[in-house]
């Protein structure tokens, strides 16, 4: 598999988990949620090492995807192991969304600070989905005090459209990639 391929794996395990918790906001989530929840991210995560691996050409990929990973396995891990509850696995789901979303503002900073000619596209088009998922940490938890079901769904809905973005995002970046008169950088 190619690293394109890798990535959009990687997309589609997280669209997977963001939508079996949309599914099972408004019922009771079961240990069932929460193993596919655990098994859907440890496996994007598996999926973002391997796209990592097969980015080593270009080593502010590798870094990005690596990191992804390793956040991805410490949420799946945290949500198996941690996750008693409803209230548990927001709080667990809200860190991590947050997380996620600052990890892709500090890539951009890092990519602003390291390249002498960064890819504006490409910064610009990360920090609005790194903003975009830190307003869906903060809307779980606003809607988590008043609705856990809501603050299910909105979790959800976090995680698939953060998926579906990196789907759209590879395309923009294969361009870029294949586009010669750019420097390869970033986010394959």
């Amino acid at each position: 598999m190619n690293r394109y391929k890798l990535l959009t794996a990687h997309a589609v395990f997280i669209i997977i988990t963001g939508v079996v918790l949309m599914f099972q906001a408004y019922t009771i989530p079961t240990r069932a949620v929460q193993y596919v929840v655990a098994a859907g991210t440890i496996l994007s995560g598996v999926f973002a090492l391997l796209t990592a691996y097969k980015s080593v050409v270009y080593k502010d990929t590798l870094k990005y995807h690596v990191l992804h990973a390793i956040v991805l396995f410490g949420y799946g891990v945290a949500v198996l192991f941690f996750a008693n509850d409803v209230a548990s696995f927001l709080v667990i789901t809200e860190y991590f969304l947050f997380f996620y979303g600052v990890t892709e503002l500090v890539f951009c900073a890092f990519l602003m600070a390291v390249k002498s000619k960064p890819v504006y596209k490409i910064v610009a088009t990360r920090m609005v989905i790194g903003f975009s998922i830190i307003a869906g940490a903060v809307m779980v938890l606003a809607a988590s005090s008043i609705n856990r079901s809501l603050a299910l769904l909105l979790a959800g809905l976090s995680l698939a459209l953060s998926g579906i973005v990196t789907i759209v995002f590879k395309s923009i970046i294969r361009k870029v990639h294949e586009n010669k008169t750019l420097i390869p950088v970033a986010v394959s």
